[in-house]
């Protein structure tokens, strides 16, 4: 990796974008847009770095990508993002939005591949009662191609949630 590179990985700083969120907030604190959009550009431009250096990943990528530190930190990074997005919609009790920030993640091309997405949404909608709507993430979720240890720390946490279900019958109010 040329040292171009790593020096542009070095600028994937989530706490920086972060900051620079909750300054935006905080100069503005009844028109959280700005703030918003300082998250969505960052993915967006984020995402694109990735997709140019690395590629977008395999359909099989949990399984078949070769180790690469580079691209796994950008990775990790946008990954990290997309959670602190939907964690500042939360923090605004903007719910609808967060779900939002939530499906466009499980369906992005590059992070869709990434459990911690996945369980962090399932987590949401277990927290505000939406049970049935966490069944719905982890279905979805099972069917993707995650490492052995990730598909068995997935069926764990399903199946702890179906247990859960079937003690409240949250599934048969639907």
């Amino acid at each position: 990796v040329s040292s171009q590179i790593m020096s542009e990985i070095d600028e994937f700083n989530v706490a920086a974008i972060k900051e620079k969120v909750a300054q935006a907030l905080r100069q503005n604190p009844n028109d959280p847009e700005s703030s918003r959009q300082i998250f969505l550009e960052e993915i967006m431009d984020w995402s694109d770095y990735f997709t140019e250096k690395f590629g977008l990943p395999s359909s099989d990528s949990c399984n078949a990508e070769i180790q690469n530190p580079s691209r796994d930190k950008v990775f990790n990074s946008i990954v990290e993002l997309w959670l602190e997005c939907a964690a500042f919609e939360v923090s605004l009790r903007q719910f609808k939005k967060a779900v939002e920030i939530y499906d466009k993640a499980v369906s992005d091309p590059i992070v869709s591949s990434a459990l911690r997405i996945h369980i962090s949404y399932a987590d949401f909608c277990i927290e505000r009662g939406k049970l049935a709507n966490a069944r719905k993430i982890y279905v979805k979720a099972i069917q993707l191609p995650f490492s052995d240890s990730d598909r068995n720390n997935l069926w764990k946490q399903f199946l702890n949630l179906m247990h859960k279900i079937n003690k409240s019958d949250e599934l048969t109010k639907k």
